[in-house]
């Protein structure tokens, strides 16, 4: 198991100057993905893994996927409303895999 704000963490060392949230949703063989979402344009997932295997943070923390989107909604209180993002992206079709990546 992984902390969702260790993701997060990771993400925002690699880009500072962008907003993130990690997510986990349901699917894949274990039952449970991790997804990276980013305001990032440039945002790679090797390049992600690059910097978890150079820094000892436990692989387990490499997102499946990186999604980009242009903003994180935020609550009142400034911290990301998750909810929100979860059903946006659910309705935008952005959780679904990919083609290229079911088999």
């Amino acid at each position: 198991m992984v902390s969702l704000a260790v993701i997060e963490s990771c993400a925002s060392a690699i880009w500072p100057d962008y907003s993130h949230a990690a997510i986990a949703v349901a699917g894949g063989r274990k039952g449970e993905e991790i997804l990276l979402v980013t305001t990032c344009s440039d945002a790679e997932r090797t390049q992600f893994a690059g910097w978890v295997h150079n820094h000892g943070v436990q692989e387990l923390a490499i997102p499946r996927r990186i999604l980009l989107v242009e903003s994180i909604p935020v609550l009142g209180t400034g911290k990301t409303d998750y909810a929100k993002l979860t059903k946006t992206l659910q309705e935008s079709g952005a959780l679904e895999e990919p083609e290229t990546a079911r088999g």
